[in-house]
């Protein structure tokens, strides 16, 4: 507490008083056993330029997320970069985080377990226009690349971690706490013994 947690006026998005940082982002981070300090967030950085999300009818731009080579950057990600995730280094992929469930589910054909996230009827070719797509994934087999690499990523990961059919809202998971779940309520886990331990590449 204290002056570790202000920063001065007018840095970071939006021109906020990040005199109000630790009522911002650091009681809740505290709250939740997490140690969070005035850096700047992923949210401060994007908003540097300008830019800001409102809800809008027309797509003016898209954010590239981060791109991974194999599971075992998925889960770093999730343990260090700002989430803070312990259970990303034992849990199913699609138990960490309602983006990768949607991502597994999705490689899977699973039925939708999402709750806010949730899987287009029709894949790609259901989204309305041109304009709606980044121009990179309106080429079908840069659209294929990347979804045979995601998926080899995950069958590896499987082979190590096991496969569930998550139902999460951000970190949030059914039957899992920040650092372990409880896989004996999730019916459609499959222990990582289950799996047939095959070499699958990974890789474009």
């Amino acid at each position: 507490k204290g002056k570790q947690n202000f920063r001065f006026d007018g840095h970071g998005r939006d021109g906020n008083s990040y005199g109000q940082y630790f009522e911002m982002h650091g009681g809740r981070a505290v709250h939740e056993g997490r140690k969070m300090y005035p850096l700047w967030t992923p949210a401060d950085i994007r908003g540097v330029p300008g830019g800001r999300q409102v809800p809008n009818s027309v797509i003016t731009a898209f954010h590239l997320h981060n791109s991974f080579k194999t599971g075992e950057e998925v889960r770093n990600k999730y343990l260090k970069y700002a989430e803070d995730i312990p259970r990303a280094v034992s849990a199913p992929l699609s138990l960490i985080h309602e983006d990768i469930a949607l991502a597994v589910a999705c490689v899977h054909g699973w039925k939708d377990m999402g709750k806010k996230r949730k899987r287009l009827v029709g894949g790609f070719s259901a989204i309305n226009g041109p304009d709606s797509t980044p121009i990179l994934y309106q080429d079908g087999s840069i659209r294929k690349s990347m979804h045979d690499h995601f998926k080899n990523l995950v069958a590896q990961d499987e082979i190590q971690y096991g496969s569930a059919n998550g139902a999460c809202e951000s970190w949030r998971c059914d039957y899992c706490d920040r650092d372990i779940c409880d896989m004996s309520k999730i019916p459609s886990y499959k222990s990582p013994r289950r799996h047939v331990s095959a070499s699958v590449p990974v890789g474009i």
